[in-house]
């Protein structure tokens, strides 16, 4: 089934990443489930006294519906994650189409494979020539000798010996003997001697040598492919032999276990058949707790966290060093090597790499020159990676210390996501955004799990401001741009010529001696005029310096300020709740025209979710109608589907008791689980009806069904989860991404199997119609 998906894969345009092999990996445990069903329906009619033909035929007739149509539902909750906006729907896609084609693939292979194998025939061994000489001996001593199986093997060479001397002998008189019976006087034919003419002699003593020839290239061939044969039979024996030796002893080793696990199955099984029958009697009562479970659940399930996707921790992060605007290129590289001290000063730090002059990333800014990014990567990341947060927080703890106007740590992503808290700030004058966004950040900087806030509205590089006295200038005769064209020249210089290298054109400009502008006071003496006396600037024009703007910025035509903040130690949902809090009271008290949006990977949360959520209600209705279809009946996939909510009482607890936050890969392992466990209630609910279309009672034809599907649910269920386990417990990169999903299947699927057994039968047993007179 793995082999064949990678071909849809292929013709799909399906890369080999961590989403698709993560599909893989999660369908390595869906994609037995059909063999096992088949393959046990077999098994069971084979015990009832079918022979092997027909055992594969009855029992792969009695199950292919129910195979087909719980594969079915499970590829269906694979085609809404078509309709899903965001990033999940981008992220998952791969995932998606992977597991559909492994199903496919796999429903195939029960179908036709299994039974096919399932079938076979087992032939009787030969001893007829073409057979390995060695087996043929054998045989022969077994058969006509009567010899014991020592005797029979010790009698093999010998039996060789007389092969190999009947072989040569037909060889030769089918070559030289043919030749030499030629060169003689006469042949006796038919009891008749005829002798041979001088020409028929000739020509056999012309043949002759070719006779000799042939003979010995047979021979040779001959032995060559038999001691290649006995070769490989020879290396297939030991191979066989060491199989059966170790299978023997692996037989003996586990003779006792296996035996306590039989006894034990058997035992849970009438265990289950005696239980099952007695709590049919209470179902209401059953079936009251499960509500009042499930209800538990929904409100246990409100207080969980939710994130957009789960942070990744790849044992390397960032830091942002920021100077005073204006500060000299060699100032912020002093700095920026202050801070590589103090991180390097880490003994959990592998290296360190400085990049003074950095563009800043979050703003958009050019690169600027009191800016300064470093990227730190940890030692051993298997083991530092889980504790990635508290180094953080030790290296931000001796940082913070240098003096900057803001040091800030960024966490390197596998995908490309927004900040993960964006305040977006609208207004239309940037001096009161500048105070509105001081405000905002004093308000939310306690917030607990909020770290490294950051203002898009940052301080203004430094501005000389020229404020020319118009009267004074019409006074002596001057205009503006005279005084404009003047500063130009002394300042940028002019273009006088051009120099040609080669085809290529260089500006020649000439401009006045930078140690005559080295200050301010250079400035206000610089002659705008040319004459005697000079006239200065400061004479005609009022000279102050000043803050530009750092930057404008808008967002749908309005201008907007940001406040940047990452989230570590808690859920991005709580955080933006918390921030909602802080923040609404505040905006009330806030001019006219201004007010707040929460953007960043909140906004994507919110998108994620409502299409996610979407998607688990339209699955679900998938799912319905599939079986339906199937069942061509309503009411029959109602009571199947009654198996959803008993899953995601499991996931409520195993999610709060792990302290794992929702996010768009639980949900996701959320619809995944909607398609899966129906499954085991598809084969039960099937076989249930199988037994009443033949006359049996409704509540016998119940526990007969839950006892016979008993062994095949509980095994589908274990290779699931088994096939699950490896994401779970596995590293590397995106193991925080496929682990949760991993969880949830995991944790639907124990829960569902267990209350499966039991509820639905009770279900079942309520709902499903009376029995026929």
């Amino acid at each position: 089934s793995v082999v064949a998906t990678f071909v849809p894969m292929y013709m799909g345009n399906i890369s080999l990443n961590i989403m698709s092999l993560g599909g893989l990996a999660l369908g390595i445990g869906m994609l037995v489930d059909n063999s096992i069903v088949v393959l046990e329906s077999i098994f069971r009619c084979s015990e009832e006294g079918d022979d092997t033909v027909d055992a594969a035929e009855r029992g792969t007739k009695e199950v292919a519906g129910a195979v087909t149509a719980s594969t079915l539902t499970t590829i269906a909750v694979f085609f809404p994650l078509v309709f899903v906006e965001g990033i999940a729907g981008q992220l998952f896609r791969d995932l998606a189409l992977t597991v559909t084609f492994s199903l496919m693939a796999s429903l195939l292979v029960a179908l036709y494979l299994i039974p096919m194998i399932a079938s076979r025939v087992a032939v009787p061994l030969s001893s007829r020539e073409d057979v390995v000489w060695i087996l043929r001996g054998y045989r022969e001593s077994r058969r006509d000798e009567d010899r014991s199986f020592l005797s029979a093997v010790f009698r093999v060479p010998a039996r060789g010996m007389r092969y190999s001397r009947a072989w040569l002998a037909i060889n030769w008189h089918e070559t030289v003997g043919m030749a030499l019976r030629g060169l003689g006087s006469s042949a006796k034919v038919d009891g008749e001697t005829h002798h041979h003419n001088a020409l028929q002699r000739g020509g056999a003593a012309l043949l002759m040598p070719f006779a000799i020839i042939l003979f010995v290239l047979q021979t040779l061939l001959k032995l060559l492919a038999t001691f290649f044969i006995s070769l490989l039979f020879t290396g297939s024996l030991v191979v066989i032999g060491l199989g059966w030796f170790l299978l023997t002893v692996f037989r003996w080793a586990t003779a006792v276990p296996l035996a306590v696990f039989d006894r034990s199955f058997r035992a849970s099984r009438r265990l289950y058949e005696v239980g099952l029958r007695r709590v049919l009697s209470f179902s209401p009562i059953f079936l009251l707790v499960v509500i009042g479970i499930s209800i538990h659940a929904g409100s246990v399930s409100l207080d969980l966290g939710r994130e957009l996707i789960p942070p990744l921790k790849q044992a390397e992060f960032g830091i942002r060093l920021q100077t005073p605007p204006g500060t000299r290129l060699e100032d912020t590289e002093i700095r920026a090597l202050q801070v590589e001290r103090l991180v390097r000063a880490n003994p959990n730090v592998e290296s360190v790499t400085v990049e003074v002059g950095a563009y800043d990333s979050v703003s958009g800014e050019e690169r600027a020159e009191n800016l300064a990014s470093l990227t730190v990567k940890l030692k051993d990341p298997e083991r530092t990676a889980p504790i990635q947060e508290s180094i953080i927080d030790e290296i931000r703890g001796r940082v913070m210390d240098v003096p900057a106007d803001r040091i800030t740590f960024t966490l390197p992503s596998l995908f490309s996501f927004n900040t993960a808290v964006e305040l977006q700030i609208f207004g239309d004058d940037l001096d009161r955004l500048r105070l509105l966004g001081d405000d905002a950040v004093r308000a939310i900087e306690d917030v607990e799990g909020l770290k490294d806030i950051d203002l898009s509205l940052k301080r203004g590089y430094p501005e000389i401001h020229i404020v020319l006295d118009r009267e004074l200038l019409t006074a002596k005769g001057l205009s503006p741009y005279q005084i404009a064209q003047s500063l130009r020249t002394e300042v940028q210089g002019d273009i006088a010529t051009h120099f040609s290298r080669g085809g290529e054109k260089i500006d020649i400009r000439v401009k006045s001696d930078r140690q005559r502008l080295s200050s301010l006071h250079d400035l206000r003496n610089l002659s705008v005029v040319d004459g005697n006396p000079p006239t200065p600037l400061y004479s005609v024009a009022s000279i102050e310096t000043a803050e530009g703007p750092s930057e404008i910025r808008r967002i749908d035509q309005r201008q907007v300020l940001i406040v940047w903040a990452n989230v570590e130690g808690r859920d991005l949902g709580s955080v933006s709740g918390d921030i909602d809090a802080r923040m609404l009271p505040l905006s009330r008290n806030w001019p006219q025209g201004y007010y707040y949006v929460l953007g960043g990977q909140n906004r994507e949360l919110e998108t994620s979710y409502g299409g996610l959520i979407f998607a688990l209600f339209l699955a679900i209705f998938l799912v319905y109608v599939v079986m339906a279809c199937q069942f061509e009946s309503i009411w029959h996939p109602a009571i199947i589907m009654f198996s959803v909510p008993l899953a995601f009482i499991g996931v409520v607890y195993v999610l709060d008791w792990f302290s794992i936050n929702l996010s768009i890969v639980v949900l996701i392992g959320g619809i995944v689980l909607a398609g899966i466990v129906v499954n085991d209630a598809i084969v039960l609910v099937d076989y249930v009806n199988r037994l009443r279309a033949r006359g049996i009672k409704k509540i016998e034809a119940v526990v007969q069904a839950g006892v016979v599907r008993f062994r095949p649910i509980l095994m589908t269920t274990m290779t699931t989860v088994l096939g699950l386990l490896p994401m779970v417990i596995a590293g590397g990169e995106g193991a925080e991404i496929r682990r949760p999903m991993a969880i949830t299947v995991m944790a639907g699927l124990l829960s569902a199997t267990v209350l499966t057994l039991v509820i639905i039968p009770m279900v079942y047993n309520r709902f499903g119609g009376r029995d026929r007179a």
